[in-house]
């Protein structure tokens, strides 16, 4: 990131790129293609938990699922919109640290 945008590594290219505003927002903000976080459970700040919430509280009638299966539905309900639009049977995502080392799938392999 330090190349291309001629700073410093010392500054966080969320940050960065969530600073630029109006349209660049649309390529580079926090909830962009490219920084994304909702395809990875792992990564659910308080603004994408509270939407889970909220689709949760609207679509199920089962209200006692533990946070991890909220998020995962939440999820899956994305991966279908995705997988619909774009008419393919499967999405691969990347930019996503697993700290494990293994790669994680979700929406039974979708």
């Amino acid at each position: 990131h330090a190349l291309i945008m001629n700073i410093s590594n010392d500054i966080n290219p969320l940050q960065f790129y969530a600073s630029l505003g109006g349209d660049n927002l649309l390529l580079f903000g926090n909830d962009s293609p490219v920084w994304t976080r909702y395809f990875s459970p792992l990564y659910y700040d308080l603004n994408m938990q509270f939407k889970v919430n909220m689709y949760v509280a609207q679509h199920t009638i089962n209200h006692n699922l533990i946070h991890r299966q909220k998020i995962e539905l939440y999820l899956c309900t994305l991966v279908d919109e995705v997988l619909h639009i774009y008419n393919v049977s499967r999405i691969v995502t990347g930019h996503n640290p697993n700290m494990n080392g293994q790669i994680a799938t979700y929406c039974h392999g979708k």
